[in-house]
């Protein structure tokens, strides 16, 4: 006993379990749906009591509606068959425009203008202003302060 009331959190969750046993006793027990003893016969239909019959439908002969089914799925395939064509025509195009963008690229690229002033290819002119500038740019474009902090507070 005196180790519930050295612990407050286990003393309450004793309290709710307790007051909810309680609580339910009061309401009657058990709260879930009451279902009436016996069979229960299944509700009609909407159509039961209306007077309403279904239709028959005529009966079909065999070898007319297997040409039926026949000629519907030839159809069927044709159309897939057009629409196939016709997929694989565009697509063609469509590779022969890339690969005349492609050549016209390759040949753009591979004869290039040359300057009348040619500098080499790894130096570029430097001078005083030029690397402080650069020294500028690296400390505003660097790292935030917060990543790499100057001062340390030490305590």
């Amino acid at each position: 006993m005196g180790f519930l009331l050295e612990n407050p959190f286990i003393l309450v969750v004793l309290i709710g379990i307790i007051s909810s046993l309680f609580s339910k006793a009061k309401r009657g027990g058990n709260t879930g749906p009451v279902q009436q003893p016996g069979n229960v016969e299944p509700e009609p239909g909407p159509y039961a009591d209306a007077g309403y019959e279904p239709e028959e439908k005529q009966a079909v002969p065999v070898q007319e509606a297997g040409r039926q089914t026949l000629e519907s799925m030839e159809s069927y395939y044709q159309e897939r068959k057009v629409q196939a064509e016709e997929r694989a025509r565009r697509l063609s195009e469509r590779q022969d425009l890339l690969e005349r963008r492609v050549q016209n690229a390759r040949n753009a690229a591979g004869k290039p203008e040359k300057s009348i002033k040619a500098e080499p290819a790894g130096r570029a002119a430097v001078n005083r202003e030029k690397l402080a500038d650069a020294i500028i740019w690296s400390e505003i474009l660097g790292p935030p302060r917060s990543k790499n902090p100057r001062r340390l507070h030490r305590r």
